[in-house]
């Protein structure tokens, strides 16, 4: 969530310190500060923020038009907290920003913008432009992963939102109809892409049954995203595979392949690959989410072993149904189920839709463009899917879902039972039918035999 922005000024001779918060996503409560300094040939501008523990480096860009970010810095090491842009023109305006990383490639939002004119000597900082609270028209620079708001009354019991690139909403990127949390809502990862103008609007249900109609047509522009993703192939750089990896074992390797995106999670200890399958054209990217960065716990996993994996298919035909096939580096543990988790939808079981190959190392999603599991909610030739493995310690649908490694109790119920008796599962549930029958057929005997 983009901070208040927070003002502590020190003028001396040469130079002004401003004071103020950074927009993170991984990481909270970062200060930054600037200095500007000037000397006979050039002038320099330095950038100072506190340390935070859960940060592992740091990367300062800057250009010289607001939102596009030409320069960088290499990567700053979390220790350090400090960076010094040198040899900067001594006439013209520089605007800077900075964003934390973890060792997995997340990265936080931009900071909001500091405007550095040379010529005068001033450091500024365009105000209202970082926001992640959109109410009115023609807001710029903001996340890519905003709050819309819109006023609504006491009778309103259904709010329907959407987003389009054009004014005429000929095309929708989003279209979401809530019951809940009606005033607001938070567009879920990986729908809008950097440096867009969008287009959105409302309608409102009331408790007589009637709709207002569309509310009045706004606009709002995404900030420049610096592209992590430098050889373009739809993953981030910091989560590539190696070149030997072949996750899905056909002897091709994953690199070399079209259909199949591999990335790296937590701490690089597994691969996770998304591969084509049905009615899917295009797996647009691929990219690990680091549950730990979600606040909503209400209905999430106890255990999430691998992480999220958050993915953009194109499929063939607006509309279609489509499947995916997700490889693990390690095999499912057999009480694990799928997970997704969006913004607008919170933490929803997905188990029911999926299909664990009989040596758990894949998962078959069955997603639906516009319906089930595309967080976009639209029929617009593409899903946008984020899930992962997840195991419940609680009793869920009838099904004792965490068994000890010494077998356990479980419990079935006549709806979720071919579901459930799978795999090693089904070897267990066999044993023990045969143990009771063998039992039943003993204690059978010794009756007649004593009567």
């Amino acid at each position: 969530m983009i901070k208040d922005i927070y003002f502590q000024e020190s003028r001396s001779s040469n130079h002004l310190i401003i004071k103020k918060y950074i927009s993170i996503s991984i990481i909270t409560g970062i200060i930054l500060l600037s200095s500007l300094v000037s000397n006979a040939f050039s002038k320099n501008l330095t950038l100072q923020w506190n340390q935070d523990d859960n940060a592992d480096y740091y990367v300062v860009y800057w250009g010289t038009n607001s939102g596009v970010y030409t320069m960088n810095s290499d990567n700053i090491d979390v220790q350090e907290t400090e960076y010094t842009a040198t040899g900067l023109s001594d006439s013209g305006t520089y605007y800077f920003t900075v964003k934390a990383f973890n060792s997995c490639g997340n990265s936080s939002d931009f900071s909001d913008e500091i405007v550095c004119t040379e010529a005068d000597g001033t450091v500024t900082k365009d105000e209202g432009d970082h926001t992640d609270s959109v109410s009115e028209d023609d807001v710029i620079n903001i996340s890519l992963t905003p709050e819309l708001q819109a006023e609504i009354s006491s009778s309103t019991v259904q709010t329907r939102w959407q987003i389009s690139l054009s004014p005429d909403f000929s095309t929708i990127e989003l279209d979401i109809v809530k019951a809940n949390d009606l005033s607001f809502l938070k567009v879920p990862r990986l729908i809008l892409n950097g440096g867009t103008t969008y287009y959105w609007r409302v309608s409102i249900d009331n408790t007589k049954g009637e709709t207002t109609g569309w509310t009045t047509i706004k606009s709002f522009s995404t900030i420049v995203v610096v592209a992590v993703d430098d050889d373009g192939n739809g993953i981030p750089d910091a989560q590539e595979i190696d070149s030997s990896t072949d996750i899905d074992s056909n002897g091709v390797a994953d690199l070399e392949q079209d259909d199949i995106k591999c990335v790296r999670n937590i701490n690089n200890s597994q691969i996770i690959g998304v591969k084509k399958g049905l009615n899917v054209n295009d797996i647009e990217l691929a990219e690990f989410i680091d549950h730990r960065d979600i606040d909503d716990t209400t209905g999430m996993p106890d255990e999430i072993p691998s992480g999220l994996i958050g993915f953009k298919i194109i499929v063939d035909n607006p509309g279609d149904n489509a499947q995916v096939i997700v490889y693990f580096s390690e095999p499912a543990a057999d009480n694990a189920g799928w997970y997704k988790y969006d913004s607008i939808n919170g933490w929803i079981n997905y188990t029911s839709n999926v299909f664990f190959s009989s040596d758990r190392m894949s998962v078959t999603i069955d997603l639906i463009d516009g319906g089930l599991g595309d967080a976009d909610g639209t029929a617009n030739g593409v899903i946008v899917d984020p899930g992962g493995l997840g195991i419940m310690s609680t009793t869920e649908n009838g099904v004792l879902s965490a068994a000890s490694d010494e077998g356990g109790c479980f419990i079935i119920t006549s709806d979720n039972f071919m579901d459930s008796v799978s795999g090693n599962t089904m070897n267990v549930f066999v044993l023990r039918l045969i143990v009771c029958l063998s039992v039943l057929l003993i204690s059978r005997h010794f009756y007649r035999v004593e009567n």
